[in-house]
């Protein structure tokens, strides 16, 4: 019988309930269990909402920094394709 993962319901499984993968996350929720892996997927994967508006703020100032570079470089080409006229 063909069954999909418990876990992650897309990988195929043929003899386990678990693919390959989420049997790996399975082992290591036994080990440490499950509330400490929690505890780190809340803490290293998980943004609240103060991280999330620092992210956001970051990634506008780099796109306008992108933006001003650019446009700075446009500059500089049209500036030198006009000295030699």
């Amino acid at each position: 019988m063909v069954f999909s993962c418990v876990l992650c319901l897309k990988e195929t499984c043929y003899v386990h309930n678990f693919c390959e993968t989420c049997e790996f996350i399975k082992r290591v929720c036994n080990i440490y269990g499950a509330d400490e892996v929690k505890n780190i997927l809340d803490r290293v994967c998980i943004r609240n909402t103060e991280q999330r508006n620092y992210k956001i703020a970051t990634e506008l100032k780099n796109e306008i920094c992108n933006v001003v570079k650019e446009k700075e470089k446009e500059k500089k080409k049209v500036s030198k394709n006009t000295v030699g006229c």
